[in-house]
């Protein structure tokens, strides 16, 4: 199966994408099939991008079951307030973020899980799980500076 890579520049964010099979790549810039990295500098506001995961691994941080690699990569290129949320229609979409020895576990609040708060210089794992075991998922996740 051949790959190609996504790689869009979007209010500030880079949005390298870790590969779709050829053929099934969206027309819409917003619109990710798999995994993205996301570069938050000075200009970014806010972003939201669709996807959809897998939930293989039972979280050993964050309750629900995580994919083994991070569905998208937050590289911080300069600090700000800032939530990342994902959501759903069923409300079954969870979140755990990585930053170095850090981790951020999603509260539920209605369909959305988010977390809020100062991120500093660097880059963070971002991982959207699901409440059960080999559940696949379509979700939502979005990204706004406070």
């Amino acid at each position: 199966m051949r790959l190609l890579m996504q790689s869009v520049m979007i209010g500030g964010f880079l949005l390298a994408g870790c590969g779709t099979p050829a053929g099934n790549q969206n027309t819409n810039d917003n619109q990710i099939d798999d995994g993205a990295d996301v570069v938050l500098d000075e200009n970014f506001e806010q972003e939201m991008l669709s996807a959809s995961t897998t939930g293989t691994t039972e979280g050993t941080v964050c309750a629900g079951f995580y994919p083994e690699t991070p569905n998208h990569t937050l590289m911080v290129a300069s600090g700000a307030n800032m939530a990342v949320g994902v959501s759903n229609d069923e409300g079954t979409a969870l979140l755990w973020v990585l930053c170095g020895q850090s981790n951020f576990c999603g509260e539920q609040a209605g369909n959305l899980n988010e977390v809020s708060r100062f991120w500093n210089t660097g880059d963070c794992e971002i991982y959207v799980g699901t409440a059960q075991q080999d559940e696949t998922i379509e979700y939502t996740i979005e990204f706004t500076v406070q």
